[in-house]
C-alpha cells in the first residue's frame, strides 16, 4: 500500500516537474507566451493558462508572417503586425512606437472591404515613449489571414487591387495615404490613383442626387393605398410656368371623392388644389412658377408657410396606389395631365408609422427613388426615362491624381470618411 502511494506521488511530482520545465522553456522561448500567460492568468483559470502555454510553445517553433495592408492613426508609428494561426489560436504581435496612446486605442481587423471592423485588443497597457513597444495577444480563431489591420480609433481606408496591378505597400494615416505597386503591363506608363466612399451594406445605388425630373411621361408607383390616417411629406418644383392642369401626387376617384392628392388647377388660375377624403381646398398658392415647394398632405396640411386642418375627412381608401409625378383624375391606374416636374424626397406615414422614405438616387446612369425603409429601388412606371440632378453623395470611383511612378502619397486625407483606394493604368492587361 505504501509503495503504491509512493509511486503515485512520484508520478505526480514528475508530471509537475514536466509542466514546470515546459513553462520555463515557453517563457524563455517566446515573448508572446509570457503575454498569453499574463492574460489568461488574469482570467483566473490555471487550466486554460496551462493549455495556452502548451499551444504557444508549439507555436514558438514557427515564424509569424507580417500581415498585409496594416495602418495606424496619427501618433502611432506602426512597425509591423505579425500573426500566426496554430491549434485554433491566432497569436498576434503588434510592434509600434508612440508618443500619445491610451488604453482606448484598439487593434482592429477585417477581411474584405464590405465587412465591418472588428476590435481584437487594445494598445496602451505599458508604453515606453520613443522606443519599440510590443503588444502580444491571442485570438481564439483564425484571423491571421485577414487582409486589413488597423491600430487606432479612426475608421481606416482600405485598398482594392485591380487587374494587372499588385499593391506592394499600403499605409493610411489620419494625414496621408501611401501606395506602392507593380504592374505586369509594360505598356502602362500612366497610373490613376482613385478613391471612393465605402458603401454601407444594403445601399442599392451609386449616388444620391438632388432630385428626379420627369418630362411628363415618367412616374413612380409608391405601392401605398391612402386612407384617413395617411400623411405624405414631399418637396417638388414644376419646370414650366403654364396655366395648365398638372397632376403632381396622389390618387382619387374624383374631386373630393376618396381623394388624397395635389394638383395645379387651371380653373383657379394655376393655383394649387389638394384634397383628402371628402374634403378639398382650392388655394391661392400660385404654381405658375418653377420654385420649390414643401408639402404636408393629410388631415392637417401645410403648403410652404401656410397650414390648415381639414377636420373630418370621412372613412375612405384611395381607389389606386399613390403615384408621384402624376395620377389619374378618375381612379385609373396610370397618370393623366402630368407636367414636367422635379421631386427631391417623399415620405409616407400610415397611422404614424413611416412606410416609405424616398430619396432621389441614380444607379448605372438611371434615376430612381430609393425607399430607405425597405432599401428597395422604385423605378419609372411610365415611358421614357427620368432625368436627375447633380450628385449629393457618390459612391463612384473618383480620380485623385495621376502619376508615371510606381508610388504615390496623398496628403490631407481624412480617415473618418472610410474611403477605398485603387490604382488603375492607362492600358488594361492584355491590350496590344
Amino acid at each position: 500500500m505504501i509503495e503504491t502511494i509512493q509511486s503515485g506521488l512520484t508520478a505526480a511530482a514528475l508530471f509537475l516537474c514536466a509542466v514546470l520545465i515546459v513553462s520555463l522553456v515557453a517563457f524563455s522561448a517566446a515573448p508572446l507566451v509570457r503575454d498569453a500567460w499574463r492574460k489568461w492568468r488574469k482570467r483566473g483559470s490555471a487550466a486554460v493558462a496551462i493549455g495556452g502555454i502548451a499551444i504557444a510553445t508549439i507555436y514558438g517553433g514557427g515564424k509569424p508572417h507580417v500581415v498585409p495592408h496594416a495602418g495606424a492613426d496619427a501618433g502611432i508609428a506602426l512597425l509591423a503586425i505579425e500573426a500566426e494561426y496554430t491549434n485554433e489560436v491566432t497569436v498576434v504581435e503588434v510592434k509600434y512606437t508612440a508618443g500619445d496612446v491610451t488604453t482606448a486605442t484598439p487593434v482592429s481587423v477585417r477581411n474584405a472591404e464590405s465587412e465591418q471592423w472588428r476590435e481584437l485588443e487594445k494598445v496602451g497597457a505599458t508604453i515606453t515613449p520613443g522606443q519599440t513597444n510590443v503588444l502580444a495577444f491571442t485570438v481564439a480563431e483564425d484571423v491571421a489571414a485577414y487582409r486589413y489591420w488597423w491600430v487606432g480609433v479612426d475608421l481606416p481606408a482600405v485598398v482594392v487591387e485591380n487587374q494587372g496591378i499588385t499593391i506592394t505597400n499600403f499605409v493610411a494615416t489620419s494625414k496621408h495615404v501611401r501606395i506602392d505597386w507593380t504592374c505586369d503591363d509594360p505598356k502602362a506608363t500612366v497610373f490613376a490613383i482613385q478613391r471612393r466612399r465605402k458603401k454601407p451594406a444594403g445601399i442599392p445605388y451609386d449616388a444620391e442626387v438632388e432630385y428626379l425630373e420627369s418630362s411628363g411621361t415618367q412616374y413612380i408607383d409608391t405601392g401605398v393605398v391612402a386612407d384617413g390616417n395617411t400623411v405624405a411629406e414631399f418637396a417638388f418644383a414644376l419646370t414650366n410656368t403654364y396655366n395648365a392642369y398638372a397632376t403632381i401626387f396622389g390618387a382619387r376617384a374624383g374631386w373630393k371623392k376618396k381623394a388624397f392628392c395635389l394638383f395645379r388647377d387651371t380653373a383657379q388660375g394655376g393655383c394649387a388644389s389638394f384634397a383628402v377624403g371628402s374634403q378639398g381646398l382650392v388655394s391661392t398658392y400660385a404654381l405658375r412658377n418653377t420654385a420649390w415647394h414643401s408639402v404636408r398632405l393629410g388631415r392637417q396640411w401645410t403648403f410652404d408657410d401656410q397650414s390648415g386642418d381639414f377636420g373630418s375627412v370621412g372613412t375612405f381608401t384611395t381607389p389606386t396606389t399613390l403615384k408621384l409625378f402624376g395620377f389619374d383624375w378618375s381612379g385609373g391606374s396610370g397618370i393623366v395631365n402630368s407636367e414636367p416636374m422635379r421631386c427631391s424626397y417623399l415620405r409616407i406615414y400610415s397611422n404614424g408609422v413611416l412606410v416609405r422614405d424616398f430619396i432621389a438616387v441614380r444607379r448605372n446612369g438611371v434615376g430612381y427613388m430609393c425607399d430607405r425603409v425597405s432599401k428597395q429601388l422604385f423605378g419609372n412606371a411610365g415611358t421614357g426615362a427620368f432625368a436627375y440632378g447633380s450628385d449629393t453623395l457618390s459612391y463612384d470611383w473618383e480620380t485623385v491624381d495621376t502619376t508615371s511612378a510606381n508610388t504615390y502619397t496623398f496628403d490631407g486625407f481624412t480617415i473618418g470618411e472610410d474611403w477605398e483606394w485603387r490604382v488603375t493604368s492607362t492600358y488594361t492587361e492584355g491590350e496590344p
